[in-house]
């Protein structure tokens, strides 16, 4: 057995079974209330080939009760072989974060890097411009950052972070 719910519209259902990794209460200080939790081992699916985990909430109390009310009985009943299947899905996760993380930190324009100009929009500046970054600051006008950068003729240009994209990663 794993979840065997006992009230709502699940009632006498069993679900999980050999898949509960463990049970938990989670204090909610915005509602104050303490929510009863069980994580779970769901099946590879939406792009997650190893599997991975989700809660369920079975149930809750006020914090000024003190018993609270479940609406399932749980039994943590997962695998050994699970557990090591979800220990992979997570190390994965963690590399393509990783992975993910330096990519956008080489396209962040930061001092020192070579940039191009993509936007059509800016007045001053000529589509497909490049040159070194030398400044960067935040707008006055609008949020985010701009820069200041020199093409290779030595002169200056100046756009919106969101109006250059950075050409190598050096």
């Amino acid at each position: 057995m794993a979840i065997k719910w006992t009230g709502g519209a699940k009632a006498g259902q069993t679900e999980y079974e050999g898949r509960v990794l463990r049970e938990y209460v989670h204090p909610d200080s915005l509602w104050e209330i303490d929510r009863f939790m069980v994580d779970v081992y769901t099946d590879p699916c939406n792009g997650r080939p190893l599997g991975w985990f989700r809660s369920i909430e079975i149930g809750g109390r006020p914090w000024a009760m003190n018993g609270g009310t479940r609406a399932a009985e749980v039994v943590v009943d997962a695998s050994d072989e699970i557990r090591e299947r979800l220990e992979q899905a997570k190390e994965l996760a963690r590399r393509n974060a990783a992975e993910k993380r330096a990519a956008e930190e080489a396209r962040r324009v930061q001092i020192g890097r070579r940039v191009r100009v993509t936007s059509r929009r800016m007045r001053n500046e000529e589509f497909g411009t490049e040159g070194v970054v030398f400044w960067l600051g935040n707008d006055r006008y609008r949020s985010g950052r701009r820069c200041g950068f020199r093409d290779d003729d030595g002169e200056t240009h100046w756009a919106h972070e969101t109006q250059v994209e950075v050409c190598d990663a050096t």
